[in-house]
């Protein structure tokens, strides 16, 4: 799965998570197996699917205008039996994804990993502040939810002044708790560098319809709970991540 490929590394001589994305693929090249073998994998090192500390330098594989986008992979015969579990990876590339695609935005100040409200009652994988002042909690969501643990979050977001999107896994269900509070929910799409949001479907025009809620009437986004989602989806690339709806 093109969404399961490895993007970050660890280094070992700044002590620090890398992206792909970072440098040209031959100096990662440089740095990885074979050669000075400073960027290992992330997963391994932070004993993910094996003991922390292990130290597997990796390939850096892909090329400009190739089908496969650039990635990491373990050498041969180096991976954990079965690789590393696709939520995992997932989740991980998601957050360095998010938060190099926040950082680059004219209007952020600010782009903190895995960063604990002031209260400490939630930790954002991405945190961000804007110019003005506003904060915003990204969240890649690798898995369906469930109501209340989805409300709990976002009710302690708000409570700490912070508005939290959600991003989710494709293949994933998007929790309908999401659309009854009217929030918008995004797919995010690693092999496309895009995310998707659903429309919802224009609802029937009954007895004096336009006295109503009149936006409903048309595509709509985010969808309300009881909406049927449309099937053509919008979608825009990770350097706007608006909606186009």
């Amino acid at each position: 799965m093109l969404d399961d490929l490895l993007v970050v590394g660890f280094d070992l001589e700044t002590q620090t998570e890398v992206h792909i994305g970072d440098r040209p693929l031959e100096q990662w090249r440089a740095l990885g197996y074979g050669r000075r073998e400073t960027v290992v994998c992330f997963y391994c090192y932070r004993g993910i699917d094996t003991s922390v500390g292990t130290k597997v330098p990796l390939l850096a594989r892909g090329r400009i205008g190739g089908l496969v986008r650039p990635h990491f992979a373990h050498p041969a015969g180096t991976a954990p039996p079965g690789g590393h579990g696709r939520e995992t990876v997932w989740h991980i590339n998601a957050k360095h994804r998010l938060a190099r695609w926040a950082a680059a935005q004219p209007n952020v100040t600010k782009v903190r990993l895995e960063q604990w409200t002031p209260d400490r009652d939630r930790r954002a994988d991405i945190h961000v502040v804007l110019d003005d002042g506003v904060r915003l909690a990204l969240e890649a969501q690798r898995e369906l939810i469930t109501d209340e643990r989805w409300q709990a979050r976002h009710h302690d977001y708000a409570a700490a002044g912070v508005r939290d999107v959600w991003f989710i896994r494709p293949d994933t269900r998007t929790p309908h708790v999401l659309f009854a509070e009217g929030i918008p929910a995004w797919t995010l799409y690693h092999r496309e560098d895009k995310a998707e949001a659903r429309l919802g479907q224009p609802h029937e025009r009954g007895t004096q319809w336009w006295t109503k809620d009149l936006h409903l009437h048309a595509p709509h986004h985010p969808p309300r709970a009881a909406t049927r989602s449309s099937g053509n989806a919008s979608r825009s690339p990770t350097s706007a991540l608006t909606p186009t709806a």
